[in-house]
């Protein structure tokens, strides 16, 4: 538009430049028509990095917040690894121990099987024995030690005196020994008695422990299946 003003004075007009004046002047209207589609734009875009940096930075927090809570759920499950492999090592030890318990269960109820029958046999014997002496001394009762003399002044044969004589001797041995006998039935009788004793209170025992074992391998059994849960 200057070029134009200022054209005149200096004679020479020139169209082409007039023309080209003209569309520049129309160029910069458009222009200035566009600017508030073009600083709206700006605005948009503005605000648009502003959310996406906005919405990155709360990416950002997720993923750290993500990464920690994997980081606890990881050491959580191994130390349930952890605690269910002991669970398991406990449960077998558990039916092992109580494996042994009912091994020795059943080889004291051996025991105290064949101390009864021992009893029962030494019983009879001893009543045996008791029946042999009560003879001899219901022998003696009767005959008295006169007989010893009797012979002595017996004018029977003297071989028949000796054959006697040798009889009440041997009658003496064998009540010396059936005493004797009596005496260690009588003894081993006792140590039956608290042997077999013994084995009843080492059964109870086992059998409590064994009872116990079991409370123990139950409690571990749930235990482990809450472990597993977890898990």
């Amino acid at each position: 538009l200057s070029f134009m003003l200022q054209a005149p004075r200096t004679g020479r007009p020139n169209l082409r430049q007039g023309v080209t004046a003209i569309c520049l002047a129309c160029s910069l209207v458009s222009l200035l028509g566009l600017w508030p589609d073009l600083a709206y734009a700006q605005s948009n875009r503005a605000k648009e990095k502003k959310q996406a940096e906005a919405t990155r930075l709360e990416l950002q927090q997720n993923l750290k917040a993500l990464k920690k809570d994997i980081s606890k759920t990881e050491s959580a499950k191994e130390k349930a690894s952890d605690a269910l492999e002991d669970s398991e090592q406990a449960i077998s030890e558990a039916n092992r121990s109580i494996r042994d318990l009912q091994i020795e269960q059943q080889q004291a109820n051996e025991r105290l099987s064949q101390l009864i029958a021992e009893q029962a046999r030494l019983s009879a014997q001893v009543e045996q024995q008791k029946k042999q002496i009560s003879e001899i001394i219901r022998h003696q009762y009767m005959h008295g030690d006169s007989d010893r003399m009797k012979l002595l002044l017996s004018s029977d044969n003297p071989n028949r005196i000796n054959r006697k004589l040798h009889y009440m001797s041997y009658v003496s041995q064998t009540q010396a020994k059936l005493i004797a006998a009596l005496r260690t039935s009588l003894v081993e009788i006792e140590k039956n008695k608290l042997a077999a004793q013994e084995t009843k209170e080492e059964l109870d025992e086992i059998a409590q422990e064994e009872r116990d074992h079991k409370k123990g391998l139950e409690k571990e059994k749930k235990r482990h299946t809450v472990l597993l849960t977890e898990l």
